[in-house]
C-alpha cells in the first residue's frame, strides 16, 4: 500500500493512469499496436536522416 506520491514521480504516474484510461476499450490488444507503430519505416526516417545531417 502506498502512503505518498513524490513530486519528482507525481507525472509519471499521472501520465500512466491517462493512457491506461485512454485505452482502456483496448484491452489486451495494447502491445502489438505498439509494435505495429515501432515497425512502421516511416516513424523512422526523419530521426535518421536527421542525425545523418549533424556536422561532424
Amino acid at each position: 500500500m502506498y502512503h505518498s506520491v513524490s513530486k519528482k514521480y507525481l507525472q509519471n504516474y499521472l501520465d500512466e493512469y491517462a493512457f491506461r484510461y485512454n485505452h482502456r476499450a483496448s484491452g489486451n490488444l495494447i502491445f502489438p499496436m505498439l509494435l505495429e507503430r515501432a515497425s512502421q519505416p516511416e516513424l523512422l526516417r526523419p530521426a535518421v536522416q536527421s542525425v545523418k545531417n549533424l556536422p561532424v
